[in-house]
């Protein structure tokens, strides 16, 4: 994305920059993958779910012809924002077949922990569903991404978490430094990445409880996630503005 595009999302003009990165890919000179997923960055910001879906889809297609972008994908971001619009059994898809490249090697590019945020998104998934089969897949992929041994860098320790390796307050420590909500919510105001990591724990202890019928809790830990400033880059702050939305109806 350029420097004035994302200028533009800082300031809040997220239109603006979606437009100047609808003009630079529709110019055809130089435009990389990131170009795509960060136009659904900024239709996203602006409320515009239906246009940054249609963005990733392009990305994606621009993505299986384009050689640069070779082992790289937006199928995680395309599935989240599926699920955000509604569609369920589309992000579904999208996220299996994103999981699926991954096992197969064609894709390389995840996050540090090699995947651990499609295993812990696909979990959702299936608890939201109440759809077992997704559940047991997120496990099966999850002890996959564990074994590699990747797991000291964010997200890994919300898959040792995930696994009963760590208890909360040793996640809060890993991802924010603190041992405790409070202190945690105090960082996440003033440090960013901080804040993006302490979302999207929050977002993923509220599935948990979810799952254990805990609902006064999950809905807590939703709002908590909502509560802080939108990182913009991570789609957790919006599913957990659904949750939230969804648990005041």
């Amino acid at each position: 994305m350029s420097e004035d595009a994302w200028n533009l999302i800082k300031s809040g003009r997220y239109d603006e920059a979606a437009q100047q990165l609808a003009r630079h890919i529709n110019a055809g000179m130089g435009v990389a993958l990131g170009h795509f997923n960060n136009k659904a960055v900024a239709e996203l910001a602006a409320g515009r779910l239906l246009d940054a879906e249609r963005t990733l889809k392009q990305g994606q297609a621009f993505a299986e012809r384009d050689e640069r972008s070779r082992g790289s994908n937006l199928l995680l971001r395309l599935s989240e924002v599926q699920w955000l619009n509604g569609r369920a059994e589309e992000a579904v898809s999208s996220l299996m077949s994103g999981i699926r490249h991954l096992k197969d090697g064609s894709v390389r590019f995840t996050d540090a922990a090699g995947g651990g945020t499609e295993g812990l998104m696909l979990y959702y998934y299936g608890v939201r569903l109440g759809r077992s089969s997704l559940i047991e897949n997120a496990y099966e992929w999850l002890a996959r991404v564990r074994e590699r041994n990747r797991l000291r860098v964010w997200p890994g320790p919300l898959v040792r978490w995930f696994f009963g390796e760590l208890d909360d307050s040793a996640v809060l420590v890993d991802g924010c430094g603190a041992g405790s909500m409070e202190v945690a919510l105090s960082t996440a105001r003033i440090d960013t990445l901080a804040r993006r990591q302490l979302i999207e724990f929050c977002f993923h202890r509220a599935v948990r409880a979810m799952r254990a019928g805990e609902w006064p809790l999950s809905r807590e830990l939703f709002g908590t996630a909502v509560s802080l400033e939108n990182p913009l880059v991570d789609i957790e702050w919006y599913l957990a503005r659904r949750e939230a939305d969804i648990g005041r109806t």
